[in-house]
């Protein structure tokens, strides 16, 4: 016999002990490519497994059918039709026969089938989210792993996390402002600034993009309660921007790392990250500036390594960075600050054009740098 519903592939349910992966086989369409091929009795299992995935989500919320052993049917099923030797060991076909076992030439690696194995297994290596507060006052809570019991009154966020053994990870928290206090079973956690390194317990905010991030240096549950959690939002995304008066009080204003750069963070007004290779820089698109307006760019900023750097634009009528539209920064790399000012009034590629995105070359190179702008203006 056969398991059907409405709007789902089929999927073979009979057992065949000369064809194994009939099990849980699904045969998601019926016809023809093109007149060239017919699809009539071939299980497609690529479509089984991605509706496997789907079913094992299902299950964590509904518990109106067995979602999670149908799942494990379909995922069987590919297993049994892995290579077992010969040049495809471990591969699987994107169609097989159901009649004579025969496998179509295209072959496909396990990574569907661990990432189900997985799930079933409960190491799922999917992010998960999950949701507290109502309408626009949200926090989303996300982890590596099984997030329950989250609570939020509007000041204190508390919520149980569950990691398999031996792993362990960071959960993040959007859309908080900046904690009075966060604890891990009861135990205040400290500050760090560098949360990934090592296995320490501690805290990161930032707050450009309303984000708190709380290390978990465990496996199994965990409870963590955060204190001063009051609703904050910020524009994770560039808006468009119609003057070039880039302050940096609270957040990024939609600039972003694009090259050897890690993560932006606002500090104490300060727009800073640390340089990871020989070619880092950040920019701002979503732009829309009369060059004629602002035919100086101030820029005050400090580095630690590097020196040298470049200031680059984009235009409406050459809508991308390029040589000719550039100017040198002759960055210091002392760790003070200093203010750069290019006159591009007069540039060819400025004067007259609407400039629609501008990007910051820190240093050249200096990897382990660090850098920090405190403003980017246009002025008269």
């Amino acid at each position: 016999m056969t398991w059907a519903r409405r709007g789902l592939p089929f999927v073979y349910l009979w057992d065949d002990p000369q064809k194994p992966f009939l099990v849980g086989a699904s045969i998601p369409v019926f016809g023809a490519t093109w007149m060239q091929g017919s699809w009539f009795g071939r299980p497609v299992q690529w479509n089984g497994l991605r509706y496997a995935e789907a079913l094992l989500d299902l299950a964590e919320h509904d518990q109106s059918y067995p979602w999670r052993q149908l799942a494990t049917l379909l995922t069987h099923s590919a297993i049994h039709q892995q290579d077992k030797d010969g040049e495809n060991v471990a591969l699987w076909p994107d169609s097989i026969g159901a009649v004579n076992g025969d496998k179509s030439a295209w072959m496909f690696a396990p990574r569907m089938i661990i990432t189900n194995i997985l799930t079933l297994m409960g190491r799922d290596e999917h992010i998960r989210t999950t949701i507290v507060g109502s309408g626009e006052r949200r926090l989303h809570i996300s982890a590596n792993a099984a997030i329950r019991d989250a609570k939020w009154d509007g000041n204190i966020c508390s919520f149980r996390v569950t990691y398999p053994a031996g792993e362990q990870g960071t959960v993040v928290v959007f859309n908080t402002a900046k904690p009075q206090a966060v604890t891990l079973d009861g135990k205040a956690l400290t500050e760090r600034a560098e949360l990934e390194a090592g296995t320490e317990p501690g805290w990161r905010y930032e707050s450009g993009t309303c984000c708190l991030s709380v290390r978990v240096p465990k496996e199994g549950a965990s409870v963590v309660r955060v204190e001063g959690a009051a609703f904050r939002s910020a524009p994770r995304l560039p808006q468009l921007a119609e003057r070039i008066a880039f302050e940096f009080a609270e957040t990024a204003e939609g600039w972003m790392p694009m090259h050897d750069l890690d993560e932006l963070t606002v500090r104490n007004g300060l727009l800073t990250s640390r340089i990871t290779g020989g070619d880092p820089y950040l920019a701002r698109i979503m732009l829309r500036v009369r060059g004629d307006d602002c035919p100086m760019i101030a820029i005050r900023m400090r580095a630690t390594a590097g020196g040298g750097g470049q200031f680059f634009w984009m235009t409406e009528a050459s809508p991308g960075f390029s040589e000719d539209k550039s100017q040198p920064l002759g960055v210091r790399p002392d760790g003070q600050f200093h203010e750069y000012r290019l006159e591009l009034g007069k540039h060819p590629a400025w004067s007259g054009q609407t400039i629609t995105g501008l990007r910051i070359d820190p240093g050249d190179g200096g990897t382990g740098g660090e850098f920090a702008i405190d403003y980017v203006r246009g002025v008269r």
